[in-house]
């Protein structure tokens, strides 16, 4: 079942890259798009079209791709500034029916020829700079000289950007350009949405059957805060407003941080209650104040200063968390693996503070918020693939060991007298493991030839009589070390192996770890 939904995932994202290909690359050459030259900019709000043809003062030469300081004073609302450009068409003006326009910040009004064409308003506004695209009616356009305005809003605590691409197309045009926006800002999103659900649903349903695994639970908190994240970006229902979408970004951030500071926690099985203690309220106390008290008590400022102090504290116990578990040596996997989810969440909560803190629209926060996603959501579905895979061969390898031991058990007839000795020795090798154990003895006293004895033994506790006695030791010498401070050395002689050498050979290889390491677990 897995293994089909990730057939399902890849054939997916490979059917919709080739449409994209095909989009881009069935492009008209017939009509090719007129693009607007010579952008130049006006600081004002005035919201009549009428007033900025008749005004020839203020306008300025615009530098594209480079964020536009707003002289206005910041408030938490929209602020408008006009932009203007030109365009000479020389064909047939009916061969042109729409505008598409890129890196358009937040709202607009666009006009052609001082006559309106399509707006997206401060209301209808939920992601930050989506393309659009709008119809041109047909004596819109004349041949000649054309003139472009466009009344871009951008919310009062950010500055914007503007990246003049702006195209007059053909029909074909716009139908592809249309295409195109309906995978990646819908199809896509939407897909990613429904495959974070479905991973967040089988963590949920995993940890109900197994409540010890609590990573699964924290994990899941965290895919259902990335959905929340795409459902204030793409929501087609437009559920909130750019103001609300800032708040719930920034509170999201932050109870993020403390789902991850508490992962990694648990992953590594490593627990600071007087960390938990401090940040937990103070987190969500953030979070709280962020998403309900930011116009109350906080300037414009004060919630992003607030929101760059939460990253002190993140990061430092994440190093301190992963010292702590190099230091220990917990799992190689888990630490390469935590590593690589703290660098992918690294780039992703730098650039959407560097996008919110330092008034800069060049970075995209919704493209950053795709490709963090489906990163890190196929880096863990994989991740939990592979965890699963692992345990279910391990059952699988157990029980075909239980199986084998009963088909022993049917094979060799034992007798209940024979049985009953055989309790004796096992109750005989609990009490005296330390010393030196003689098979031939035990088969005597079994009433077998020690051959025989080896057979009725493996048979009746699936495992040799070596493991079986090592396996004592290694049970006492584990309780010495973590209670005792005798030596090493000591502990070895005292359980019964003749050499230290042989003891740490046997230790690690019953628990996985060297005696000087299995002391200094921090739960020892």
């Amino acid at each position: 079942m897995q293994y089909g939904l990730r057939l399902r995932i890849y054939i997916f994202f490979i059917i919709h890259f080739l449409i994209f290909f095909l989009s881009v690359s069935l492009q008209a050459q017939d009509t090719p798009p007129i693009i607007p030259k010579g952008w130049e900019i006006l600081f004002d709000k005035t919201d009549s079209i009428s007033e900025i043809l008749s005004s020839s003062e203020g306008w300025k030469n615009l530098q594209l791709n480079k964020p536009i300081k707003l002289p206005y004073h910041r408030t938490r609302e929209f602020q408008y500034f006009w932009l203007k450009s030109h365009f000479v068409l020389t064909g047939d003006p009916e061969a042109y029916s729409g505008i598409m326009m890129n890196g358009i910040f937040m709202s607009d009004e666009t006009y052609i020829n001082g006559r309106f064409i399509g707006a997206l308003t401060e209301e209808e506004v939920s992601n930050f700079d989506a393309p659009r695209q709008y119809v041109i009616p047909p004596s819109f356009l004349k041949s000649g000289l054309n003139l472009i305005f466009i009344r871009i809003g951008v919310y009062g605590e950010w500055d914007a950007a503007f990246s003049g691409d702006v195209r007059i197309v053909n029909p074909k045009d716009m139908k592809q350009f249309g295409t195109v926006n309906t995978i990646l800002f819908e199809t896509l999103p939407f897909a990613i949405f429904i495959l974070i659900a479905a991973i967040c649903f089988s963590l949920i349903v995993k940890f109900l059957f197994n409540r010890t695994e609590y990573e699964h639970l924290l994990l899941s908190f965290r895919l259902i805060l990335v959905m929340i994240c795409y459902a204030t970006l793409f929501s087609p229902l437009k559920l909130f407003n750019i103001p609300e979408v800032i708040g719930i970004w920034e509170a999201l951030l932050c109870l993020y941080f403390l789902c991850l500071i508490y992962y990694y926690q648990t992953l590594f099985h490593l627990y600071f209650n007087f960390i938990n203690f401090l940040l937990i309220p103070a987190y969500i106390g953030t979070s709280l104040l962020l998403l309900f008290g930011r116009d109350i008590l906080l300037n414009f400022q004060g919630d992003r200063i607030l929101l760059g102090i939460q990253l002190i504290p993140a990061y430092f116990c994440f190093a301190y968390i992963h010292v702590k578990a190099y230091k220990y040596k917990r799992e190689n996997y888990k630490f390469i693996l935590s590593l690589s989810d703290i660098t992918l969440n690294t780039l992703n909560i730098f650039t959407i503070f560097i996008f919110i803190v330092f008034d800069t629209a060049v970075f995209d926060p919704s493209l950053v918020v795709i490709l963090v996603t489906i990163l890190l959501s196929i880096i863990f579905c994989l991740y939990y693939i592979k965890r699963e895979k692992i345990m279910l061969n391990r059952l699988t390898e157990l029980t075909a060991v239980l199986k084998r031991i009963e088909e022993k058990k049917k094979q060799i007839n034992i007798s209940e007298t024979v049985e009953e000795k055989l309790q004796q020795i096992i109750r005989y090798l609990k009490n005296n493991y330390t010393s030196i154990i003689y098979r031939e003895e035990l088969a005597k006293a079994a009433g077998v030839n020690p051959n025989y004895f080896s057979t009725l033994f493996n048979a009746h506790t699936g495992m040799k009589l070596g493991d079986y006695v090592n396996d004592l030791r290694i049970l006492e010498a584990k309780k010495q070390l973590e209670i005792t401070e005798k030596s090493i050395i000591d502990i070895a002689f005292s359980v019964g192996f003749e050499s230290l050498p042989t003891f740490n050979r046997v230790f690690k290889r019953t628990t996985g770890i060297s005696p000087r390491d299995f002391r200094k677990k921090p739960n020892n």
